[in-house]
């Protein structure tokens, strides 16, 4: 059976510019042998850094996921919301128009009578913090529906004219349980290819809800990056300039 080596000092150039060694627990126990305090303490402190700096990596890491997320999760309301102001395209009355021409994030005018089945849920909208109410009404006739936030009184069998964001349910599944609601609730299946309208949501408009987010991620992000930086450089200063791939040893 081998016997494990024992290394000295005398193997190690931990301040020379040499040939590579990944094996740091060597150095340390031959630092231990020679008692050699100084060169353990910069062992341990190198390790520290070292161990910071893949923290730091991990922390970035996992800030990209998560805002690779967000902007997958909400691609579409930030190209809504990010997208220059402009005027609502006028599509008529509801009963009488092809469902096919209410595209997925458009901004449209539309005309209808809300008929008798309504609903309310309570939601966030816009990564806006405080849950509110939204009441849905069907427009008679159609595949439309309208979300409008509590504040907007429509009353059923009321003719309206509104304005806002075309929300195509078969991209949206947020509406799902909604759509459930009125076939359970009300027997009334219109399908999966119907559109809401989110009253009152206009292009290019907040705006400041997504801004603070992706100000936060990007801070953090380069907080951490610059502290990986600054224990990357405090880690070459200890053992050498090639010592953040190794320790050092002369051939």
């Amino acid at each position: 059976m081998s016997q494990k080596k024992v290394h000295s000092l005398k193997d190690f150039d931990y301040f020379g510019n040499q040939r590579l060694v990944a094996d740091l627990d060597s150095l340390e126990e031959a630092a231990k042998n020679a008692n050699d305090e100084e060169l353990y303490q910069k062992i341990r402190k190198f390790r520290r850094h070292r161990q910071r700096e893949r923290f730091n990596l991990l922390i970035m890491f996992s800030f990209c996921l998560l805002s690779a997320y967000f902007v997958l999760d909400t691609r579409d309301e930030l190209a809504y919301h990010f997208a220059p102001v402009r005027q609502p395209l006028a599509l008529g009355a509801a009963d009488a128009l092809d469902i096919n021409k209410l595209h997925h994030n458009d901004f449209v005018t539309i005309e209808g009578v809300t008929d008798h089945r309504a609903a309310s849920v309570k939601r966030m909208r816009n990564l806006n913090p405080n849950i509110r109410e939204y009441h849905y009404f069907h427009l008679a006739g159609s595949r439309v529906f309208l979300e409008a936030e509590e504040g907007k009184k429509y009353e059923p069998m009321q003719e309206v004219k509104v304005s806002g964001r075309v929300v195509d349910a078969r991209i949206d599944r947020s509406f799902n349980s909604l759509l459930d609601f009125y076939r359970t609730k009300y027997l009334f299946n219109v399908g999966d290819n119907v559109r809401f309208i989110q009253v009152g949501q206009k292009p290019g408009e907040n705006r400041l809800p997504y801004a603070i987010v992706f100000s936060v991620l990007g801070l953090v992000f380069c907080v951490n990056l610059i502290a990986f930086i600054r224990h990357r450089k405090q880690a070459a200063k200890i053992i050498g300039p090639n010592s953040q791939l190794g320790v050092l040893r002369s051939n």
